[in-house]
């Protein structure tokens, strides 16, 4: 009997012990329960609102924006003589002399059931040669518009092969 509660004393003191240590490592600093608690809920709750940002971003882009990008190529050999490409699949303007230029003409049709935004913007070695007057222009569903782009080609450009894109941007008009 002696023995049994010898044991439950040393099994007591050692227990007190351990709870000692920890109060006194949580009263130093070293053991913060309670913080890490708040850092970790804090953590969670930013990478929630941040899906919750994503998700809501893309349903916002899928279901409301309706953007969609079509590039037409640009090609243009700058030369003494002048020359005509009539090909239809990009924006050819043959050969141009230096401080010359010409034009051609597009074709754009709203395929869709709701109103587009159109948007002309150009890109590539000639982007400071291109132009059109035609730009963020809108079109309702089936209505059909006939763009006119330009080219001037600079002075004092070096004889070459140039090229570029027309890039018509087509977002849902509100």
């Amino acid at each position: 009997m002696k023995n049994a509660k010898t044991k439950e004393r040393k099994v007591k003191k050692e227990k007190m012990k351990r709870e000692k240590v920890t109060n006194e490592k949580i009263k130093r600093g070293k053991v913060k329960k309670g913080k890490m608690k708040r850092k970790k809920a804090l953590f969670l709750i930013a990478i929630a609102f941040f899906l919750i940002w994503a998700l809501t971003m893309v349903i916002y882009s899928l279901f409301f924006l309706k953007a969609s990008v079509m590039t037409v190529p640009i090609y243009v050999e700058v030369n003494s003589t002048i020359g005509i490409n009539a090909d239809t699949d990009a924006l050819y303007y043959g050969r141009v002399s230096p401080g010359h230029g010409g034009w051609r003409k597009i074709d754009i049709t709203n395929l869709v059931n709701y109103d587009q935004l159109v948007h002309v913007s150009f890109a590539g070695e000639v982007i400071d040669w291109m132009g059109t007057q035609q730009n963020d222009f809108i079109l309702e569903p089936g209505e059909a518009k006939t763009v006119k782009i330009d080219m001037n080609v600079p002075s004092d450009i070096v004889y070459g092969k140039y090229e570029g894109e027309a890039i018509f941007t087509f977002t849902k008009a509100t």
